[in-house]
């Protein structure tokens, strides 16, 4: 669903449907310099639009993301490297680059808007004993 900055209904499109025809469950939304990136939790993966509904393709590789469900933009302050390439991308500048934090079962990804993996954070497990609630009574 699309709204313009008043809220008003403008329109809706269809995402892609998966490879194997699954339909799409979208669970978080980012928008960087007019391109949607949605988090499409069924289909495992991230999907790019324009705002007008133009499909522009999926971020990543396939079998990138676990179930994506939250996005959040953020900048890395000088640039970036990839810890896995050590390779400084072209694109940076001091001023730093733009990148997309995924969160999914028990990580968050750190890439690039391009899709480049930058960075993986493991979230610890939580045991049962660690959920429970003690009231006082």
């Amino acid at each position: 669903v699309v709204f313009d900055t008043d809220f008003h209904f403008i329109r809706t499109f269809r995402l892609q449907p998966t490879s194997s025809g699954m339909s799409a469950s979208p669970y978080g939304l980012a928008v960087h310099d007019h391109v949607l990136y949605i988090a499409d939790c069924s289909g495992s993966r991230v999907l790019k639009y324009r705002p007008s509904g133009e499909y522009l393709g999926i971020l990543g590789s396939d079998a990138q993301f676990r179930h994506p469900r939250g996005l959040a933009l953020g900048t890395l302050a000088g640039g970036h490297s990839s810890p896995l390439t050590s390779q400084r991308s072209s694109t940076d500048s001091d001023a730093g680059c733009s990148v997309l934090f995924v969160s999914e079962q028990c990580r968050v990804q750190v890439v690039s808007l391009s899709g480049d993996l930058l960075q993986v954070l493991s979230i610890p497990a939580v045991t049962a004993a660690q959920h429970q609630v003690h009231f006082a009574s």
